[in-house]
């Protein structure tokens, strides 16, 4: 494989959401477990390609004794069933103790401008029964898609995830390559500013350059142009 001959056992700059990937956000993660342990509803909002999928992985993975629930509004459609859903993921002791639904839900809701009215009509409906302890919407507009009633309760508990700064992009492009990042500092600034300061843009565009340099190190700003060039 491609990245094999730059001495990596797997692609550095893979753009799959990435709860150990995550740099440079630590004060909204703060905020976001704040928001879900005081049993809110909030809105993760930011450009395409920032990092808000990542950042459901992160408190998907980091909240304890809760029932975590991820829902990707584009992929779940309007035959998905959310009541039937939650009634299927209690415990084995919730199920002994007759419970109706799991305790302390919290529901990640990503792509939320995807969502079926009645996937918006059962959460409506499970939060003000105090089914669904907290709520994270994740979408980049604001909430005009949703229910005058869900944007009051969300208020002003909205994390707006914003471009990366170099510092941030040097940081994560070294995390990922293990050290072995292949680009000139000149390069990589290149690459940042090339890409808006996305960090999704910017592994595509790194992945992209890697790969048609086929294992050179020291890749410079001529070879990023070259490739960048030909991939518009």
């Amino acid at each position: 494989m491609w990245y094999e001959k730059y001495g990596w056992n797997e692609n550095p700059f893979s753009v799959k959401p990435s709860a150990e990937k995550i740099i440079g956000l630590d004060e909204h993660r703060d905020k976001l477990l704040d928001y879900v342990h005081s049993g809110t509803i909030c809105l993760l909002t930011g450009p395409a390609g920032i990092g808000k999928s990542s950042m459901l992985k992160w408190v998907e993975q980091n909240i304890k004794n809760h029932k975590m629930v991820y829902l990707d509004a584009e992929q779940a459609g309007s035959l998905f069933d959310l009541d039937g859903y939650l009634r299927q993921s209690k415990t084995f002791w919730e199920r002994m103790l007759g419970y109706e639904y799991p305790k302390n839900v919290v529901l990640l809701l990503d792509e939320a401008h995807a969502t079926e009215e009645t996937i918006k009509k059962t959460l409506k409906l499970h939060w003000d029964h105090d089914y669904i302890k907290s709520v994270v919407i994740t979408q980049i507009n604001p909430l005009n898609n949703f229910a005058e009633s869900v944007r009051n309760r969300v208020g002003e508990r909205i994390i707006k995830l914003d471009k990366m700064d170099i510092k941030n992009v040097f940081h994560m492009i070294e995390f990922r390559t293990q050290g072995k990042s292949p680009f000139t500092n000149e390069a990589l600034v290149f690459i940042a500013e090339d890409s808006g300061y996305i960090p999704r843009k910017i592994l595509e565009n790194c992945e992209a350059v890697c790969m048609a340099m086929d294992g050179k190190m020291n890749i410079t700003v001529s070879d990023v142009e070259s490739v960048l060039r030909k991939t518009k």
